[in-house]
């Protein structure tokens, strides 16, 4: 009754129709947008909340948690994606079900309260009194890394409600951490003719602690000499590409031949490839 006396606004409970203070009919889907009764409109239903998302503690930043994190890595607390569910004029909404999915890098997330939840490739969660929910999540490869979180009705949001948006993407640059080792990709333990190239080209892989790999570091190609001969590798020094790969041709001696792959920053990181070279 509440309702029709006052213009006809379909929504909220009585207690939020005061001609003294904001009214937010939306708490209900059907109902008008306005600020005290008397301005009260009806407007095409179903009405529509909003979701924002923002890093915690960040709230002057929409769609971006972190420009960056470190592959394989948690992003640190001021930086986890979450999502704050309001009508359009701020009404928090409370227990909402967002589900948080991974769209692209292979990292994994979790329900995040006080604590982390369990991790995996998707999480669900209900916004709190604030209608905030929010996620942990650990980056995956280097490049892209991608979260999706999308609300549904429940709790404060009815059926029938439309979220505008309907979803949210959250996107952080994940990069590899400092180089540690260096992995033999192929050209070991081959057997050739003297004087020519070998049939597989001499590989290597530069990762850091996860085994993503490193780009951008140069790799050294040295031969080792257990005896005079021209075993030569060209080039002799070859830049990581995006995946951490560095590739040479190597060009054997008669009987044994060692190839070095090293790099010398910022530690000093080798392996040793082998080759057996025979007459034509």
């Amino acid at each position: 009754a509440f309702q029709q006396e006052f213009g006809g606004g379909v929504g909220g409970t009585v207690t939020e129709f005061s001609p003294f203070a904001p009214v937010d009919p939306q708490l209900e889907f059907g109902g008008g947008v306005g600020g005290t009764v008397t301005e009260f409109i009806r407007v095409p239903a179903p009405g529509s909340v909003s979701m924002k998302g923002v890093p915690v503690n960040r709230p002057s930043i929409v769609l971006d948690p972190c420009a960056t994190g470190l592959a394989g890595t948690p992003l640190p607390t001021d930086c986890v994606p979450s999502v704050r569910i309001t009508t359009r004029l701020g009404t928090e909404l409370a227990n909402v079900p967002v589900l948080w999915q991974v769209l692209a890098g292979g990292g994994s997330i979790a329900p995040k309260s006080t604590v982390c939840g369990s991790y995996g490739s998707s999480a669900s969660t209900l916004t709190n009194a604030l209608g905030r929910a929010g996620i942990c999540w650990t980056l995956g490869a280097p490049g892209s890394n991608k979260v999706r979180a999308t609300p549904s009705a429940g709790g404060d949001a009815p059926e029938g409600v439309e979220f505008v948006p309907a979803s949210s993407e959250f996107e952080v640059t994940a990069v590899a951490g400092v180089a540690v080792a260096l992995v033999i990709v192929q050209g070991d333990d081959q057997t050739g003719v003297a004087g020519s190239a070998t049939a597989v080209q001499p590989r290597v892989r530069l990762v850091d602690q996860f085994g993503y790999g490193v780009s951008g570091e140069t790799v050294h190609w040295v031969r080792l000499l257990d005896h005079y001969g021209e075993a030569v590798p060209t080039p002799g020094s070859v830049v990581t590409d995006a995946d951490g790969l560095a590739t040479t041709n190597w060009v054997l001696d008669l009987g044994t031949n060692r190839l070095r792959a090293a790099v010398y920053h910022p530690s000093h990181i080798w392996v040793i490839l082998n080759a057996t070279g025979v007459a034509p």
